[in-house]
């Protein structure tokens, strides 16, 4: 069971990625429509941005950028890997019973709500569960360093160190 609940969740988030590429109309272009996307689009080299060293902050981009980047974060997540990464999306737990783990997850929609892209989260040491935590599918904002995990034979992303706000 303990393989079974991530799997399931990967495999949850492959389809839906999936379902919006076979929607017939696909686009690969991108226009940067306002001066935040394109700060938010320097933070994506690495630059630190001077609000706290914030590399990549995906609440400052629209839904198109935002998709395109959380996509990018899951595919090739050894290129992101130490990034201190802002996202917003609701709160959603995962169980797995069986090794009594529970799993934080900020899942990511896009305009459309047909992709959503959960990013699992660990909150750093100061937040107690359940008390310092919100409500199941409360919109929340969360950073954290990006990192990568296995468990098993399976990698997993996750935002490390994670806060709330």
């Amino acid at each position: 069971m303990k393989k079974t609940l991530p799997a399931l969740i990967l495999s949850l988030c492959m389809i839906t990625a999936s379902a919006c590429s076979a929607g017939g109309e696909s686009s690969t272009t991108v226009s940067l429509e306002t001066a935040e996307e394109t700060s938010a689009v320097s933070s994506m080299s690495g630059e630190s941005d001077a609000t706290g060293g914030i590399d990549l902050d995906l609440t400052e981009m629209n839904s198109n950028m935002v998709y395109a980047n959380v996509y990018e974060l899951v595919t090739s997540p050894q290129d992101h890997v130490g990034e201190k990464i802002r996202m917003k999306g609701q709160y959603c737990i995962a169980e797995d019973a069986e090794a009594g783990t529970l799993y934080h997850v900020c899942l990511i929609t896009d305009a459309l709500a047909c992709c959503s892209q959960g990013i699992e989260f660990i909150p750093d040491d100061s937040y107690r569960y359940p008390d310092d935590y919100p409500e199941q599918q409360e919109e929340i904002t969360v950073t954290g360093i990006f990192d990568t995990y296995y468990e098993g034979p399976d990698m997993y992303v996750t935002l490390r160190d994670a806060v709330f706000g």
